[in-house]
């Protein structure tokens, strides 16, 4: 683009002459908005249901937004016409891609069955497909809470917003004992169709139509996938483990995790995703518990992620769970023993993010923010993925690179407490007092 600026959509981040820019993240979706649309004059009307759906908001929100992209870019950037709306006028390219082959989102299949209470079911088909397409190919997957935000209408948007190359959706009908999955495969340059197909099965056999699925996309994107094989599991205790993905790790919503998780495997116990997941979920939760306990749920911890690496050597939940539960001074080769296993162990979960995490812990910052970034790249709206390039910016001393990220999370989730705190400590290492002591979020009791 002109001006030496680059914008980089997944990462929600935009570059002069190669630094980081702060930009507020109403202003940010706005950018993103005119960029797709710069052929063309866009409506206000247009632009306000795009940057804030759902939202009743006045239109001199939109006029301020427009105020900090001109700033930014210079007032010619963007022209008004008059009666009509806004246009981008400065003159932009493609970036070349950083990384190589298909990037793919799998967007959360509609729920055609009727009953609102089967979205669970809808979803946690799409994020098996996710697991299994990351697991046994080359392919790169965004991450699910990113692409899951896209439903509705909003899917039109998937493919701009997340920057993939290719867009997996369906729909899923599940009544009396069946399920017929329908499924097709986007172009997102071409808009095309590469592939699509529906599958009729019992619910015995969705594992089965899954691992069709993901060996289907794989062909469709000539690469190299490699076939798990997988058993037919009890329809209930596939029911049970799909409501076991946590959203927010609170301690309660663990609690329940782990409860549903013990009868998944009471039920089949030569499930190694029950296992896996198990052995994660109480991991974190053993974070929240008191010390003297601690010790007791580490042997639990152990024994439940042993079971899943019986089944599956490479059960990224069960590598991540052991290594959560070690002492947190004097293993430390053991500690790096687990996190090669975790480093070279294939797959996607929701562990996965917290490597980074785990490598900063260690003390080896540079690799913990080379993954963190990739994983910030392929899971952009997720914001504990958000929340962690963040941190893993500020250990290696790019403090400047994390008040955007910090800043978008405040604006986008103003209940969330860390973002906040986050951004504050950033403004402090950049002492930038006037910004920290005139933000009017903080309420201070000074009784």
């Amino acid at each position: 683009m002109a001006g030496g600026f680059e914008v980089r959509p997944a990462q929600r981040r935009v570059l002069r002459h190669g630094e980081p820019v702060t930009l507020g993240a109403r202003a940010f979706d706005l950018l993103l908005v005119l960029l797709q649309e710069r052929d063309r004059v866009v409506g206000k009307d247009e632009l306000i249901a795009r940057v804030w759906p759902g939202v009743v908001v006045e239109e001199n929100n939109l006029t301020v937004q427009i105020s900090s992209l001109r700033k930014l870019f210079g007032a010619p950037a963007i022209s008004t016409v008059a009666g009509r709306g806004y246009r981008f006028t400065l003159p932009a390219q493609p970036a070349a891609a950083t990384d190589s082959g298909p990037l793919l989102a799998v967007l959360a299949f509609d729920n055609h069955s009727g009953d609102a209470e089967m979205q669970y079911f809808s979803d946690g088909v799409s994020e098996e497909i996710i697991r299994r397409v990351a697991r046994g190919s080359r392919i790169r997957v965004i991450g699910r809470t990113s692409s899951f935000q896209f439903r509705g209408e909003l899917k039109a948007e998937a493919a701009d917003r997340l920057a993939c190359s290719h867009v997996l959706d369906g729909s899923i009908h599940r009544a009396c004992g069946r399920v017929r999955i329908s499924a097709h495969l986007m172009d997102a340059a071409s808009r095309t169709t590469v592939w699509s197909d529906r599958f009729d099965r019992d619910l015995q056999d969705i594992f089965a139509a899954q691992d069709e699925i993901a060996e289907h996309i794989g062909r469709a994107l000539d690469q190299t996938f490699t076939h798990q094989p997988t058993r037919a599991v009890d329809p209930q205790a596939y029911d049970l483990y799909l409501r076991s993905s946590p959203r927010a790790y609170s301690p309660d919503e663990l609690r329940a995790c782990v409860g549903l998780l013990e009868q998944v495997t009471a039920m089949e116990p030569q499930f190694a995703p029950g296992w896996g997941r198990l052995a994660y979920l109480r991991s974190f939760m053993h974070l929240y518990r008191p010390f003297a306990e601690r010790t007791a749920i580490a042997a639990k911890v152990s024994d439940e992620a042993s079971r899943a690496l019986v089944l599956d050597a490479q059960n990224i939940d069960a590598l991540a769970a052991q290594w959560m539960v070690m002492p947190p001074f004097g293993r430390f080769i053991e500690g790096d023993v687990f996190l090669a296993r975790l480093l070279e162990a294939p797959g996607e979960g929701d562990c996965r993010r917290y490597i980074g995490w785990m490598l900063r812990q260690t003390g080896r910052l540079r690799e913990s923010l080379a993954l963190t970034e990739r994983s910030y790249v392929l899971n952009p709206l997720d914001p504990m993925t958000a929340n962690l390039v963040a941190l893993a910016r500020m250990a290696s001393g790019h403090v400047a690179d994390a008040v955007p990220v910090y800043e978008g999370l405040v604006e986008r989730i103003p209940d969330m407490s860390f973002p906040l705190s986050s951004l504050l400590r950033a403004q402090a290492f950049r002492q930038d007092w006037e910004r920290v002591v005139s933000d009017k979020r903080i309420q201070v009791d000074r009784t």
